[in-house]
């Protein structure tokens, strides 16, 4: 067995060159942020995709390979679940793996296409492109994760200034197909991969020049751990340091409060928005707060005028699945599932 751990004409190891290629893969994203273990992850991807020989082989392999690489990157969604860890800690591994499962698919049908059209490097990155913009948007959209972030210190990212992230998604993608489909062809796969080194490695450029000219924005946030955010007994003081935060000296034209900042649900919050408004003198306040709606409760942006007046107010679209809505909900609630972020 031992010999036969990464040999890709067999089952178990194909799946774990799978998984460690998309593991390797997700080495971008934060907290690690290594962008050239990304690229070589991709490209073992890319040449897993090529040596396999039929449509359900290849399926199966992106969706591992998928699998991998959402699993490492979105660890992070399990730790709200040990807020209350006696309660909700069983719940980590399983709404881990789901989501995961969940946006591998997009890779696992790109791939599946891509071989049905026996598709090449471009071909392959095009379509696991389309499938990263899909993630994006369908049932509000998932964008967390994408293999272009893995570069966002990285000097390569300022293409997203002309080409945007999906772009810089395809260029990355085909970047790393073409070195494995012209792994032959020496000369040309050892100036790109020396290339890409470069671009992973060499930082991004970061301007000097302090634009006086333009508003003057002030962000706050009270660094409150996510276990005492709603800690009856502490909500008063994080609500307190943020009402310091925003009289600190200075002449911001807008103070932005972030998500969920203020205590109390609108419309329940009128004297905390009262003393917001005073605290920031002149500048306009934004801030993250729960709006009610009937027994509705939307994560909402509002805009403050005098005396704490809501003028304008914003619910949030593109929410986290699992999170902030349950996807398929009246079917999901005929099996008794009904969220999982009360």
């Amino acid at each position: 067995m031992r010999g036969r751990l990464f040999d890709l004409d067999d089952r178990m190891g194909r799946n774990l060159a799978s998984f460690g290629a998309g593991a390797l893969a997700a080495l971008g994203q934060a907290p690690v942020n290594w962008g050239l273990p990304t690229f070589l992850g991709l490209m073992a991807g890319f040449f897993l995709f090529r040596r396999a020989a039929t449509g359900r082989l290849v399926f199966w392999s992106g969706l591992v390979f998928g699998f991998g690489y959402f699993a490492v990157a979105l660890n992070w969604l399990v730790e709200p679940f040990f807020v209350d860890a006696a309660a909700t800690g069983w719940m980590a591994p399983f709404a881990l793996a789901a989501m995961s499962g969940g946006l591998a698919l997009f890779w696992a049908l790109a791939w599946r296409l891509a071989f049905a059209l026996s598709g090449g490097a471009l071909l392959w990155a095009a379509l696991m492109t389309l499938a990263e913009l899909a993630r994006a948007y369908l049932f509000t959209g998932f964008p967390w994760a994408m293999p272009a972030y893995a570069w966002i210190n990285a000097s390569v990212v300022q293409l997203a200034s002309f080409i945007g992230p999906h772009g810089l998604n395809f260029a990355l993608l085909l970047a790393a197909a073409l070195l494995v489909q012209f792994f032959r062809a020496r000369w040309i796969y050892r100036l790109g991969l020396a290339l890409v080194v470069a671009l992973s490695i060499f930082p991004a450029s970061k301007s000097a020049d302090i634009l006086t000219d333009r508003p003057l924005v002030r962000l706050i946030q009270p660094n409150a751990p996510q276990h005492e955010k709603w800690d009856p007994d502490k909500v008063e003081g994080f609500f307190d340091r943020q009402i310091a935060l925003t009289s600190e000296a200075g002449d911001p034209e807008f103070v932005i409060w972030p998500e969920t900042s203020v205590p109390f649900a609108i419309p329940y919050a009128e004297p905390y928005f009262e003393k917001m408004t005073e605290a920031a003198g002149k500048a306009t306040v934004i801030a993250g707060v729960q709006r009610l709606d009937g027994i509705k409760v939307h994560n909402a942006m509002a805009v403050l005028g005098s005396g704490g007046q809501v003028t304008q107010s914003y619910d949030k679209h593109h929410l986290v699945p699992f999170g902030e809505y349950l996807p398929l909900g009246e079917f999901a609630a005929r099996l008794g599932l009904r969220g999982l972020a009360a």
